[in-house]
């Protein structure tokens, strides 16, 4: 997600488990992004799995070295307050181009062990709110029919930017 020249530093974040309310999203010119309401309970992963009970909401994720360049939006990102910070599915973070890196090697818990991840500063955009998270990436290969360890949320919105954002959204939808 870094050009030849070096990782950018983070903008607001110190370090991984934290993030930064940035205000509305006019203050950066990510006002135009639209984001549809969330499908309802008949919705399908990219598996064409149901989806399970629980709450998702859509959001983009912007640089913030270039907030009003290409972004990513998500229609169902899934909300995790069991997760400190965000993910996002690697093909989508590519497309945000160069990111500030908060962490190369940042450790985290899950469900096979402690891994480290390279994190990255990225703004997270719902209902006209911002804020600063740090993201890692998912894997592609966990997106394939019949990967191993299979990924059907092309992104999970963490307890970090739950908090930072006051999470009250009339956009997430709970199945």
């Amino acid at each position: 997600c870094n050009s030849a020249g070096g990782p950018s530093p983070p903008f607001w974040l110190p370090g991984p488990g934290c993030s930064k309310p940035l205000g509305s999203a006019e203050h950066l010119g990510a006002s135009g992004i639209s984001l549809p309401l969330p499908a309802g309970p008949e919705a399908l992963d990219p598996h064409g799995n149901p989806v399970v009970p629980v709450t998702y909401v859509p959001c983009a994720f912007l640089s913030p070295l270039a907030p009003q360049g290409p972004h990513a939006e998500v229609q169902m990102a899934l909300v995790d307050t069991g997760s400190s910070d965000c993910e996002l599915r690697q093909g989508l973070l590519e497309k945000l181009g160069q990111l500030p890196v908060v962490s190369s090697g940042a450790v985290y818990e899950t469900v096979n062990g402690r891994q480290s991840y390279a994190a990255y500063e990225v703004i997270l955009v719902d209902e006209g709110r911002q804020c600063a998270v740090v993201v890692t990436a998912i894997p592609e290969h966990r997106f394939h029919l019949g990967a191993e360890e299979p990924a059907s949320d092309e992104a999970v919105v963490g307890l970090a930017a739950l908090s930072a954002l006051a999470w009250a959204s009339a956009s997430a939808l709970q199945i």
